[in-house]
């Protein structure tokens, strides 16, 4: 009996011993077998856990969590995968053995369920959405610092009332007008609403914005903007212009009745958001456009008074993310009024915008890049490595001869990372279109030795 014959769990049973014997990157391969195994593969993954531990070696910066996840359609299925892998976790009997989150969502979506008669699978599937697009949560912030003391109160805040946190995600009216008197009046200094309104915003639901209005006028000039710099984000990786707009107008009436003093610095520290949030979270053209007015006032030309506006993060950071259409217009922005000091350190320097897009697969933006005359043997500061290596690191061959066919140049960077794919076909690529010596080829074989890549070790040998 031929091993497609057997019976759907006894095959299951199968994939799951060769995922855990394989680990998740070589077993992801295995959905390259047939559609059967493409099919079964992911589940037998879930069933694993073993994504439980996996974690990317490449990260742009800070990258967080909500930016990835809000540009669904640019990440090559990764974030409906994870989304997938969530919810399987919420929803199976024991899967969530050791994993309080899970739980915290499944209890949370039976609570929301029972208060407002909703379908308790679509519930669950929505808030697990919530869960990953969110950044707010302690686990996070004690991940990213792990020395850091959190007081008793804040905690306590933060956790406090998960059921409007639902409501508000969901755009629920009612119940977050009765729920909100748990925020206390007057509202805790450590109340989570700079953590709701960024919920609020990204899904654009003004009315309840209106709401947390009201409730965070009785507090002193520093707490409204305090929210208002979350809201503003979340509307932009929501997309939601109407949210947005209306969070700026509030910002600039409350900077408007400030004192002098403390209006100038508000409105100084508001412009500085408005652009960070451009160069880091627009989910769009649009969204990018309408916060960089703040400086650029819609113009198409950089001046000498916009130069301290980091157009090269910007054209890398989407670039890394996909966004063809926020990177072609950052590249096509005049540079020529600006003095010599910003054009070197803040114009978008093409060898950074082309080593993100190789590294994040973006067949289009890399072609948009290259028809701008890249050298692509120039190192990239923003990589760390040359462009080739970062299409190595990315795994996609058709980038990788684009590269070659504009001038790269094989170096030891590019060939280590094909080794550490285990991609033999780009491995024998950069074998017989390089010119490595010996003593390099031999240091790579003894990584790939030291790392269990046996087929690597073996293909080195030969070809050495």
């Amino acid at each position: 009996m031929q091993l497609l014959d057997l019976p759907g769990e006894i095959l299951q049973e199968i994939l799951l011993h060769a995922v855990h014997a394989r680990g998740v990157k070589r077993a992801l391969r295995l959905k390259l077998v047939c559609k059967i195994f493409n099919s079964c593969i992911p589940r037998a993954l879930f069933d694993s856990l073993l994504l439980d531990t996996f974690t990317c070696r490449y990260r742009f910066g800070k990258l967080e969590v909500r930016n990835r996840f809000q540009h669904q359609g640019d990440d090559h299925g990764a974030s409906r995968f994870w989304h997938d892998y969530l919810v399987y976790r919420v929803e199976k009997p024991g899967a969530d053995q050791g994993s309080s989150y899970c739980t915290s969502i499944r209890e949370l979506a039976i609570a929301y369920s029972r208060s407002t008669g909703a379908e308790l699978k679509p519930t669950i599937r929505a808030l697990c959405w919530m869960k990953l697009i969110q950044a707010w949560d302690l686990r996070q912030l004690e991940k990213q610092q792990p020395n850091r003391q959190i007081p008793v109160e804040v905690t306590r805040a933060r956790n406090s009332s998960p059921l409007l946190r639902a409501a508000v995600y969901l755009g629920n009216v009612a119940m977050v007008q009765k729920l909100l008197p748990e925020l206390g009046n007057p509202p805790s200094p450590h109340s989570p609403i700079s953590n709701l309104v960024f919920v609020v915003a990204w899904g654009g639901h003004v009315e309840i914005l209106e709401l947390f209005q009201a409730i965070e006028d009785t507090r002193d000039s520093g707490g409204p903007m305090n929210a208002i710099f979350h809201a503003i984000r979340g509307a932009a990786l929501g997309g939601n212009m109407d949210a947005l707009r209306f969070t700026i107008a509030r910002a600039e009436r409350i900077i408007g009745n400030m004192h002098l003093r403390p209006r100038m610095a508000y409105a100084s520290f508001l412009k500085g958001h408005l652009f960070q949030v451009a160069c880091n979270d627009a989910i769009s053209l649009e969204i990018f456009r309408y916060l960089s007015s703040a400086y650029m006032m819609d113009r198409h030309v950089c001046t000498a008074a916009d130069q301290h506006l980091d157009y090269n993060h910007a054209s890398s950071y989407y670039a890394f993310l996909g966004n063809q259409e926020i990177v072609r217009y950052i590249l096509d922005i005049d540079f020529s009024g600006c003095k010599p000091d910003c054009s070197r350190s803040y114009k978008p320097c093409l060898v950074n915008t082309l080593s993100m897009a190789a590294l994040s697969n973006h067949t289009a933006i890399v072609d948009m890049v290259l028809e701008r005359h890249v050298n692509p043997n120039k190192y990239s500061k923003m990589y760390k490595g040359f462009p080739l290596a970062a299409a190595a690191a990315g795994g996609t061959m058709e980038i990788v001869r684009k590269l070659l066919d504009a001038g790269a140049m094989v170096n030891e960077m590019a060939l280590m990372e094909a080794v550490r794919l285990e991609h033999t076909a780009m491995t024998e690529l950069f074998l017989e279109w390089g010119s490595l010596d010996s003593d390099v080829r031999k240091n790579i074989r003894e990584f790939a030795v030291k790392e269990g890549l046996e087929s690597m070790a073996e293909l080195l040998l030969l070809r050495q």
